[in-house]
């Protein structure tokens, strides 16, 4: 006999007990996403950088014709750059609605299936920040449950069709306040 998998309500996308999630790490923080939130894990290419913005967005990736901010979780959050990005660096583009950002990583981690009891502290971290769902634990560790919606809305930057080509930068981008 199937027992049917539990829903755990988290904000508007439902994460049922068994779903899959990518999780992965940047500057050694680890992340995770709901896997029906990932559309590609693509590798890291040349960006162009947003004078002015913010250091959390590393600049935006042409995608089939499509700007796309790509941003760095770990800065968001407040952790330095300690690290610089390379060709072995990935970029995890996830969408949600209309939406779509890409979130660098500097290690994927894996695919897993989660339970209910592996998602924790969902109204703690929704406290803490509105860009995570939850806090999961596995085997594996620990790793922060990003809400997808709130990651692009956080950015302020839409997504634009403009059919251009964008200029490259190199992404060996140094640490802030390397030389």
């Amino acid at each position: 006999m199937n027992a049917k998998p539990e829903m755990v309500e988290l904000h508007q996308s439902p994460l049922l007990s068994g779903d899959q999630i990518l999780r992965f790490s940047t500057q050694d923080v680890e992340f995770s996403v709901p896997l029906y939130a990932v559309k590609h894990v693509l590798p890291l290419v040349a960006l162009q950088v947003i004078p002015g913005s913010p250091d959390y967005l590393v600049g935006l990736m042409n995608f089939h014709g499509t700007s796309l901010p790509v941003i760095d979780m770990a800065i968001q959050l407040g952790t330095p750059q300690t690290e610089r990005y390379t060709p072995d660096d990935a970029i995890v583009l996830c969408e949600h609605g209309a939406k779509q950002i890409g979130i660098l990583a500097t290690h994927i981690t894996g695919i897993e299936s989660v339970t209910e009891q592996q998602l924790q502290m969902q109204s703690d971290a929704r406290n803490a920040s509105p860009l995570f769902l939850a806090v999961i634990n596995t085997p594996q560790g620990t790793s922060l449950l990003l809400d997808i919606e709130h990651v692009a809305m956080s950015v302020g930057l839409g997504q634009s069709s403009n059919g251009h080509q964008l200029n490259a930068i190199n992404v060996d981008r140094a640490p802030s306040g390397a030389k």
